[in-house]
């Protein structure tokens, strides 16, 4: 049910839907996204978050941040808190 799904973005667009719970976060902010992990007991992550290409070739430093430290960050978490 809704209370089981947790939305979460940057922008604040998303926070206005009824079907899921939103909360706004930066991927790449791992003491944030700790802070929802633990708050929230989270017990499994669907990593959506991804620059793409175009942008990529623009700002290499926020992709590689997006693309392959958030989803380092998110396995040590899965690891930490035992996700299923």
């Amino acid at each position: 049910g809704k209370e089981s799904v947790i939305a979460t973005d940057l922008n604040d667009q998303f926070s206005v839907a009824k079907s899921y719970n939103f909360s706004k976060l930066d991927v790449t902010n791992t003491k944030e996204l700790e802070n929802l992990v633990k708050n929230e007991k989270v017990d499994c992550i669907i990593h959506l978050a991804g620059i793409l290409s175009s942008l990529s070739e623009k700002d290499r430093q926020l992709a590689y941040r997006v693309n392959v430290e958030s989803v380092n960050n998110i396995f040590e978490l899965a690891l930490k808190y035992k996700f299923r």
